[in-house]
């Protein structure tokens, strides 16, 4: 846990901006220009011209380059220049001798060198040095590097210090609880806390003493977030997991991945940070290949083991439709059910205990309150109370059935890059544990490979495997699919859609056998909803050919569109083609060429070019980052609503295209 600490404070937050760097790096040429070199007579024109000479140059972009170097300091450095900048320009203009000399002035620059070189070495000694002898020092003895003690005071607390070299500081105060290893390490489920300002509260999986996720964890004393993802994935190109080119591997392969994020507060720099868990990379000899049910038995959540009491419904999403009402995670008792409901507001009984003793949380070994044991009741005390839950007459409550959310990402995207793109939105969305996150990874190749890599996209063996990649998922047990993709991804759904047949069942084939099995639960596997993120697909080929079949799949088809996407405008410059993504105006089609009359297709438009928070410059890929469109795609996919029902977030401009209710960034209250 101290390397993580140690790993936010070095990395520092994401992202000091550019401005603040190259000012920095500009104040630093003042400087030097004003102090000037052995040579200095007073006129700052010279000093200009001085500054050719080598050893001049070499101290100035030195410091620049420790500017940039220690972006986690920058405003020291900044600092440091603003305070010695008058001084030394006060000693260099004044009329006294002694202050002209070169002398002086060289060693005014010893001086600011020094401090540099003090900066840039305690920058290595925080980011390498200090951590490598932690780490060998720690796994001898760490109960005496850290001076390890049991707290009386509080049962199941240890207090250590927080640092070795500052053994007189406050000692910090921990506890854990959850599954062990022999050796007593955090190994499993489990949740530490550390209550010190850079500690962490962190609840999830370990293995032998080191979190590997999934978890939930936050700062202690800052309250910045932080989440883990499993996402299962399979990839169909022969490039290793940070390269990518347009090569199609003669096997696929699975693996499983962990990516910590960060979710709320100040964003921690080198995150998202990808760990893979299930290495479909290993050349070994004897090294086992994965399995897709190797994929799913490791793709699992921070929630896993919560159990079917804990779904007991507080709130409850209820539709109608063509065949009636449907309320999510119940089913009718009888047809006559699906035409009506009685709601009721009913009251059930759990265990709950005192856990709070002299201003402190007590330690307990199960965080949830109705599974503790006679033990642990007798010596907590305990008493019950009753919580409102609704119960619906006539519908049975079921545990909610396995989703999958398919991603495809788009040109020039490796397998990691994919994976920090998928596990921020499902950090971010907060996504309930049935839902699993996959990938489908192709050889997408690089900008420069753009017309190779869209051959590839619109290639029968591609979508022969991403049919095969859902078929697998059907197979083991999900019935509900929602699938993601962006960008020239959308080419490889929309051709898969021929083949859509073989995998899904059409909406008017689910709806008969919701009818026809009322009262259980039919297997029917539908396609919930299909989203694109700045399509490539040229706007004539989807509209005409791809979308009528998917519409015969799903109701819920949505497209988040920027009139601005820079790629988009160059591939239609190089293709003379329109784009999907960039033409979000233009999803209807003529119905009567002599009254120039006009149908608007059935899909909702989303369009994001007013958008300019967390937007890059090419506004082509940001829907990863961006919280209106997260929290967007997360309602639909879990209410299953249409556009027109998400009024507190979006506009209906025209027809079917829809806009975000947002501010410019920079309006600001008073």
């Amino acid at each position: 846990m101290w390397r993580r600490e140690q790993f936010r404070y070095t990395k520092g937050h994401y992202k000091k901006s550019p401005k603040e760097l190259l000012f920095c790096a500009v104040f630093q040429v003042a400087f030097a220009s004003v102090i000037g070199s052995y040579n200095f007579n007073g006129n700052v024109l010279n000093s200009l011209v001085s500054l050719s000479n080598l050893a001049e140059f070499w101290r100035l972009w030195f410091g620049i380059f420790v500017s940039f170097l220690l972006s986690w300091n920058i405003k020291w450095i900044f600092m440091l220049n603003l305070f010695t900048f008058p001084i030394f320009s006060f000693l260099v203009f004044t009329s006294n001798s002694i202050y002209q000399s070169a002398e002086f002035r060289f060693a005014i620059f010893i001086i600011y060198d020094c401090v540099t070189y003090i900066f840039f070495y305690a920058f290595i000694w925080f980011e390498y040095i200090n951590p490598w002898l932690v780490l060998k020092v720690t796994l001898r003895d760490p109960k005496w590097y850290w001076n390890i003690k049991p707290l009386f005071a509080r049962d199941g607390f240890y207090s250590c210090k927080q640092s070795f070299w500052f053994p007189k500081s406050f000692r910090n105060v921990f506890c854990y609880e959850g599954e062990r290893n022999a050796l007593d390490q955090p190994h499993g489920f489990g949740t530490w806390t550390s209550e010190w300002y850079a500690g962490e509260v962190l609840t999830g999986y370990w293995e032998n003493g080191i979190p590997i996720g999934p978890f939930k964890s936050r700062e202690f004393g800052t309250g910045f977030a932080f989440a883990n993802v499993r996402i299962g994935f399979i990839t169909t190109t022969t490039a290793a997991f940070t390269k990518n080119n347009v090569i199609l591997a003669d096997t696929p392969k699975y693996g499983v991945m962990g990516v910590e994020c960060s979710i709320s507060g100040k964003f921690i720099n080198n995150l998202p940070l990808v760990k893979l868990i299930q290495n479909p990379y290993l050349t070994q000899i004897n090294h086992q290949a994965i399995t897709i049910d190797d994929m799913i038995e490791y793709t699992i959540h921070v929630d896993e083991r919560k159990l079917q009491s804990e779904y007991d419904h507080t709130s409850i999403t209820i539709q109608a439709t063509k065949t009636g009402l449907s309320i999510k995670n119940h089913i009718p008792v009888c047809n006559e059910s699906r035409q009506e409901s009685v709601i009721r507001c009913a009251l059930k009984t759990v265990k709950s205990t005192n856990l709070v003793e002299n201003g402190h949380l007590r330690k307990r070994n199960n965080s949830r309150l109705d599974s503790l044991s006679e033990m642990e009741m007798n010596q907590f005390g305990s008493n019950t109370e009753q919580i409102p839950v609704i119960d619906l007459l006539g519908w049975k409550s079921i545990q909610p059935v396995k989703e999958a959310l398919v991603y495809v990402h788009g040109i020039a995207t490796h397998v990691e890059l994919a994976s920090k793109d998928l596990a921020q939105v499902m950090a971010m969305g907060n996504f309930p544990p049935n839902i699993k996150p996959f990938m489908f990874c192709w050889p997408g190749g690089t900008q420069l490979s753009f017309f190779q890599a869209r051959e590839m996209a619109s290639s029968l063996p591609i979508r022969q495997l991403f049919i095969k990649f859902l078929t697998d998922l059907k197979e083991r047990g999900f019935q509900k699919f929602h699938i993601l993709c962006h960008s020239m991804g959308s080419r490889i759904v929309s051709y898969a859609t021929t083949d859509f047949h073989s995998v899904f069942s059409t909406i008017k084939q689910s709806e008969t056998a919701s009818i026809s099995s009322s009262s259980t639960i039919h297997q029917e596997t539908t396609l919930e909803s299909v989203t694109f993120f700045n399509p490539e697909i040229p706007l004539l080929e989807f509209n005409h050919q791809y979308l009528p079949i998917l519409q015969k799949y799903t109701g819920l088809i949505t497209i988040y569109g920027n009139r601005h996407d820079i790629p988009l405008f160059f591939a239609e410059w190089i293709t003379m083609e329109k784009r999907t993504g960039c033409r979000v105006n233009g999803f209807v089609q003529p119905i009567d060429f002599p009254t120039n009359q006009t149908q608007i297709l059935n899909l909702d438009i989303i369009d994001c070019t007013a958008l300019d928070i967390n937007l890059p410059t090419t506004r082509h890929c940001y829907f990863n980052f961006n919280r209106y469109i997260i929290d967007d795609l997360v309602e639909m996919i879990l209410t299953k609503q249409r556009a027109v029902d998400r009024k507190h977030r979006l506009l209906l401009i025209e027809n079917n295209v829809f806009g975000f209710l947002v501010a410019p960034s920079f309006v600001v209250g008073d």
